[in-house]
């Protein structure tokens, strides 16, 4: 899987004593002053296993009973050993791809600077097609999925760059262009916050990709000089609650990352939800094509 995630008491002084017998044995003490208490050994001992046995009942109840959870968490070994429950909230996903009366829908959750997520998108260069393109062509061309899509990052080093692409792909969306403008992007990018300029994504750089993609270009240019920077914001926070902390309970919060993916079917009986599983991770087609058949089942491609 790949994933861009410290006197000792003071002595009593002993006082001469000058009356003793010589068949008196007991040993010599320090006449009690006022205010002083006087313990016995046996009476120490007594006292410092109490309070022992209270320290480590405490530890116990608190530590055990009511504190948090301090076992490690780990990130899976296997996709589908890190599979978990989820319902997504549909008001975040840009559909990229739709296919009319089809409930199943992949989403991608991706940062258009993390390299791993440019990989699975356009693939690594060698001539093989990326894992997304296998996945477009068995569930999603074919009509059985639709494709969504919801930009997130996780790294704060990809800014300002990702931040100026994220605007930009809701303009695109805007003008019904996201798809056009994702690949684009993706293909174009040097990934880790230099951009598709190599410059941290000028405001230049974006605005010419309305061109490339067909939007209207002073459309386009209105949208992204206003910067609706809290929509982002918004999407961010949702993926947060819907699937990073669920995630995060499970294999630990510092292990999610990008790109991130939802297999899920909507809701019958709140079509503005899809309940289905999530992962995170570049995993391999075979792994991907693995967890998508087997969440399909009778519906998965014969």
């Amino acid at each position: 899987m790949s994933i861009h995630s410290n006197a000792i008491p003071e002595t009593s002084k002993i006082r001469e004593q000058t009356n003793l017998r010589p068949t008196d044995m007991t040993p010599p003490r320090k006449p009690q002053e006022s205010g002083e208490l006087e313990i016995s050994l046996p009476m120490l001992v007594l006292l410092v296993a109490a309070v022992g046995l209270l320290i480590y009942g405490a530890v116990t109840f608190f530590g055990k009973k009511n504190g948090p959870d301090v076992t490690p968490k780990t990130p899976p070994d296997t996709l589908a050993a890190g599979l978990i429950d989820v319902t997504v909230s549909l008001d975040y996903i840009t559909i990229l791809k739709d296919t009319p009366k089809v409930n199943y829908i992949f989403i991608e959750i991706s940062d258009f600077e993390c390299p791993y997520c440019k990989v699975f998108s356009i693939g690594s260069g060698d001539g093989r097609p990326s894992t997304f393109a296998e996945i477009r062509a068995r569930y999603i061309d074919s009509g059985i999925m639709k494709f969504g899509y919801a930009p997130y990052t996780a790294v704060p080093q990809h800014k300002p760059a990702v931040t100026n692409e994220t605007v930009g792909f809701y303009c695109a969306a805007a003008q019904k262009k996201a798809a056009e403008y994702h690949e684009y992007v993706f293909s174009m990018t040097s990934a880790n916050g230099l951009g598709i300029d190599k410059k941290g994504a000028e405001r230049s750089a974006i605005l010419g990709i309305a061109k490339k993609i067909g939007v209207n270009e002073a459309e386009f240019t209105a949208c992204y000089d206003k910067r609706d920077i809290v929509a982002i914001d918004k999407v961010q926070e949702k993926i947060n609650k819907e699937i990073k902390t669920p995630w995060g309970d499970k294999y630990g919060a510092n292990y999610f990352g990008t790109p991130a993916f939802a297999v899920c079917k909507i809701s019958a009986d709140n079509p503005t939800t899809c309940v289905g599983k999530a992962y995170v991770g570049a995993w391999p087609y075979a792994d991907m094509k693995n967890v998508l058949d087997t969440f399909l089942g009778a519906d998965a491609p014969k």
